[in-house]
């Protein structure tokens, strides 16, 4: 690990301070651990050794100090300066922890404000708080909790504040913690990072001891290694807090490329690294190797210490490398006093097969344009473009079947499809398959007017009757006959459509016509839905329903129009919108409801007509008659017209036409002007009108 020389912490002081660290906190306690317990803050709290003896080992930053079980670090209650210690200070404190199991519950890591023995005891609190590091709750009893409580306070005071669900890493890495109070809010971080914030209740401190290590008052012991245990006299900002974090970055390399966790990287690469912001380094060593982050045992080393000579501003080292590997990596830098360790990075070197890296997004086109396929992907030599499994070639409709680019003309219905590339290369003849991209005009895709059949009178769809008894047509409907569902879980299921009538890229709008008076907490007309999937309902208590739904636990649902249980024959449209991302509920042709941004996702499941799932859940309880589905985001004014074309007594004012519309009936006319009119040079104002 690196070591701090004097100068370059003095320079990195200077570096924090133009940066605006530290502007409105001041540093009142630092135990850096290099080889003792001193604190380097200019407070004098220097530590003591209780319970046991201390080992040093490599640290964060130069050495950290390493405690068994029970063993601590104490700063005696009145024997240290300048600790925060009043109810309403403002303070921050910070560790870097390295444990490899688990922490107990109960356990107290590292504070101020606590510990009046100094044998690795917690005693009990005399009516002040704790500032304490502490592990309470959580699996493996290891949460991040803040201990500020007091028992004997009257009543007592209870300063806890978790952070339940962020645990103590035990992963024998490296890892900060801080905790920052402004006198109101504290907030806990984690390598830098906020993960939370509360509002304790603290009075004044119960004194002002500092400890490191030990135990809990309840005997909950733990062995770790601790580095940089700093305590402010103020509340850190969030950059402040990242900055301590990165600071490293100011002495040691970064990395240029392959950037930290790329894939796909070519076997015959070059490593590039930017020099430290503080100096000019003397000498580089590189270490590389393919198992191992931590370099423990350097026979396995790649490369191990080569030195390379700096470049300005960056370096490069050219390698050889396996196929398919994750390769770990690091550069060390000398100023000509000390070293500093940067890394390690990691990066893994394709397969040798091809890799598709960007699929064909599927297409919808009207007839008669251009529709181009094109995939992105490494390692490949030739190309075969399919539709329907079967391999294309280039002529009047198709070119650049032999290239990562498809391009089809002229696209009329019968070019609609599955498309997909088969990418080769000598190591993979068979070739690699990306996924399939769907090919449609657009138009409308279904349309089951239940004229006696079940039949779609579009593309032919054919329905499948649940019920062993025929489906039963009713000649109320909206033209010629309907369906009608008597909500005992009989529907219609269309097979073979379960990788259709999903939302496409230019939307897609679902009609039906529904005619019910039941009362049923749910029932559904029309839905392509098993767990996940879109439908439509209508609800005894909000009327009617439209949904969207990522599985089971994630569910979007909007309501919106009156109560159609009513007998009469209402408009139901189910639409997603590409342009605004948001799916939206249509009643009698009016927007009812719409939501906020959603992201579709395909449905594999069959369309299922009468119910909600192909098991015949929310089944409908009424009439059902002209369903029908287009592969594109209808406009409202058509969705309007769909509702007064039948309904023609009816009119809808799809959006208000401006301030022109004097008597508030969506059209500007001459009763509008004469209401103008009439108007003309009428004044209210005072004092006069001139």
């Amino acid at each position: 690990m690196r070591m701090l020389s004097i100068r370059m912490f003095l320079l990195l002081a200077v570096l924090l301070s133009v940066a605006g660290f530290s502007q409105g906190a001041e540093l009142v306690h630092k135990w850096s651990f290099e080889g003792n317990t001193l604190d380097t803050s200019g407070s004098g709290n220097d530590g003591t050794v209780n319970g046991g003896t201390a080992s040093y080992v490599s640290g964060q930053f130069g050495q950290a100090i390493s405690l068994d079980a029970g063993v601590s670090v104490d700063a005696a209650a009145g024997t240290t300066a300048n600790v925060p210690t009043q109810a309403t200070d403002s303070w921050s404190m910070n560790m870097w922890l390295n444990i490899d199991t688990p922490l107990p519950s109960l356990a107290a890591l590292a504070g101020f404000s606590a510990r009046e023995d100094y044998s690795g005891n917690e005693t009990e609190d005399e009516g002040g708080t704790r500032r304490i590091f502490n592990a309470f709750g959580g699996s493996g009893d290891n949460d991040i909790y803040f201990w500020g409580l007091s028992w004997l306070s009257e009543p007592p005071i209870y300063g806890d504040i978790s952070f339940a669900g962020n645990e103590y890493a035990s992963d024998s890495q490296w890892h900060m913690y801080t905790f920052t109070f402004d006198g109101t809010t504290l907030t806990g971080y984690v390598d830098g990072t906020a993960i939370g914030t509360g509002t304790p209740e603290l009075v004044d401190a119960l004194n002002d001891a500092v400890f490191v290590g030990g135990t809990s008052l309840w005997g909950s012991t733990f062995a770790g290694s601790f580095d940089e245990f700093t305590i402010w006299n103020g509340a850190l900002s969030e950059g402040e807090i990242s900055d301590l974090y990165d600071y490293n970055a100011f002495v040691t390399p970064s990395v240029v490329s392959p950037g930290v966790g790329a894939t796909l990287v070519p076997v015959e690469t070059t490593l590039e690294w930017l020099e430290p912001d503080t100096y000019a380094p003397q000498d580089y060593k590189l270490y590389v190797r393919a198992d191992d982050p931590n370099f423990v045992d350097s026979a396995n080393n790649l490369i191990d210490g080569v030195s390379v000579t700096p470049a300005t501003p960056t370096t490069t080292y050219a390698l050889a490398l396996d196929y398919d590997t994750t390769y770990y990596w690091r550069v060390d830098a000398t100023d000509g006093i000390d070293w500093y360790t940067g890394g390690p990075w990691n990066f893994k070197t394709t397969p040798q097969t091809p890799v598709v890296t960007k699929d064909p997004d599927s297409l919808v086109v009207a007839a008669g344009e251009t529709a181009v396929f094109d995939i992105e992907q490494v390692n490949g030599t030739s190309f075969k473009w399919f539709k329907n499994e079967t391999e294309l070639s280039d002529d009047a409709k198709y070119s650049g079947t032999a290239t990562a680019t498809l391009t089809v003309t002229d696209v009329q219905k019968d070019n609609e499809g599955a498309y997909y590339c088969k990418i080769i290369n000598n190591a993979s003849p068979e070739g690699v398959d990306s996924n399939v991209a769907g090919l449609w005009t657009k138009r409308q895709m279904a349309h089951w007017d239940f004229d006696d059949n079940l039949t779609d009178t579009v593309d032919g769809w054919v329905g499948e009757y649940s019920d062993p008894n025929s489906p039963v047509y009713d000649p109320n409907s909206i033209s010629g006959k309907s369906l009608k569902l008597a909500g005992d879980s009989s529907h219609v299921s269309i097979p073979g459509s379960e990788d259709v009538f999903n939302y496409y890229p230019l939307g897609q709008t679902v009609s039906v016509w529904v005619n019910t008076t039941s009362d049923d907490s749910w029932y559904s007309p029309i839905a392509k839905f098993d767990d996940a999937g879109w439908a439509v309902y209508v609800t005894a208590q909000q009327s009617t329903a439209a949904r969207f739904s990522w599985g089971p636990t994630t569910i979007l649902d909007i309501f919106g129009g009156s109560n159609i249980a009513d007998s009469n024959w209402h408009l139901l449209v189910h639409q997603y919108d590409p342009e605004s991302q948001t799916l939206k509920l249509f009643v009698d042709g009016v927007l009812a409801a719409e939501s906020g941004v959603i992201t579709p996702q395909p449905i594999n499941v069959p369309l299922t007509i009468g119910a909600d799932t192909t098991e015949g859940t929310w089944s409908w309880n009424g009439l059902i008659d002209e369903v029908k589905i287009w592969n594109y985001a209808l406009d409202p004014y058509q969705i309007a017209h769909m509702y007064t074309d039948v309904m023609t007594d009816s009119q809808i004012c799809v959006e208000p036409v401006g301030a022109g519309d004097m008597d508030g009936d969506c059209d500007v006319d001459i009763d509008d002007f004469a209401i103008f009119a009439g108007q003309w040079l009428e004044c209210n104002r005072v004092p006069d009108c001139k």
